[in-house]
């Protein structure tokens, strides 16, 4: 297990809270080395009915610098929309990771979808967070925590409301070896 210290400011002032990570902290320790290269990347994919602000748009249009940095602005300012930005912020890294293949993106990637699941796991973003983790997990070679984020996540992902992230998880699991 490893411990992870992460920092968060709430109402009633600073506190650091400690959470064990254990599987999930894994995204920390990528190092540039472990990320396989694909022949191609999927376009993005948002879930079904998501929130169409700033962020959504950004990402909707490819513009992955310009979500995270909208993302980043609002952490402080996001009360009750928190496991949202992390989710949009995850996602507009993981979408600049695909663009320039640097590892760093896909370890703030999965930090960021780590903290939405931590914090927010009944969250309507956690089982999307989840996915993505696990997608990072195979794009890095390591099948098994893949299969067990996807796995775990499969009840999650509703294939009569969001049939195109249902499909998404279907392929990523039947590409595992």
């Amino acid at each position: 297990m490893t411990r992870c210290t992460i920092r968060t400011t709430n109402r009633n002032g600073a506190t650091i809270i400690h959470v064990i990570c254990g599987v999930l902290a894994i995204a920390w320790l990528l190092s540039p080395a472990a990320i396989t290269h694909a022949d191609e990347a999927p376009a993005i994919l948002l879930p079904a009915g998501m929130e169409d602000d700033v962020i959504t748009q950004h990402l909707r249009a490819g513009e992955f610098d310009e979500a995270r940095e909208v993302a980043e602005s609002q952490f402080g300012r996001a009360e009750g929309q928190l496991a949202l930005r992390l989710y949009q912020h995850g996602m507009a890294h993981l979408g600049l990771a695909r663009e320039t293949d640097d590892a760093d993106h896909y370890k703030t990637a999965g930090i960021s979808f780590m903290r939405a699941l931590t914090y927010f796991p009944r969250s309507r973003f956690a089982g999307y967070a989840e996915l993505e983790l696990g997608y990072i997990h195979a794009r890095i070679g390591r099948d098994d925590i893949a299969r067990r984020l996807l796995t775990r996540v499969r009840p999650a992902i509703d294939p009569e409301q969001d049939p195109d992230y249902h499909e998404r998880l279907m392929t990523l699991l039947d590409e595992l070896p």
